[in-house]
């Protein structure tokens, strides 16, 4: 049931099965390692998808809390002729552009 709808309500376990809210609620937190988020069961456990995204997002962080003070001084854009670099100056006010084009220009997917 939980895994055709999500929003499965204990009351509708206990109907169905036939034994008390109390074993419902054992059988699917304990047992099957289910929790209510948001009125939906999820698992308990990350998938290995999510596990990777976390990894990702941590090490992001981590290189952007390294980088504070140059992070933004920074700006990469691509079009479909190739990618542009703007570089702050030291003074603040300034940009440098660096321009390079592909040999093979595609679309651009952010």
């Amino acid at each position: 049931m939980i895994l055709v709808n999500g929003r499965v309500k204990f009351t509708d376990f206990t109907r169905k099965v036939g034994i008390s809210k109390r074993r419902v609620h054992h059988k699917i937190t304990d047992i099957l390692g289910y929790r209510k988020v948001s009125a939906r069961w999820v698992l308990r456990m990350l998938i290995d998808k999510m596990k990777v995204e976390r990894r990702t997002c941590a090490k992001l962080l981590h290189k952007y809390e390294e980088e504070i003070e140059t992070f933004f001084q920074q700006i990469v854009t691509r079009d479909n002729n190739g990618c542009t670099i703007m570089t702050q100056r030291a003074n603040g006010n300034q940009w440098d552009t660096d321009t390079r084009t592909d040999d093979h220009p595609r679309n651009s997917k952010l």
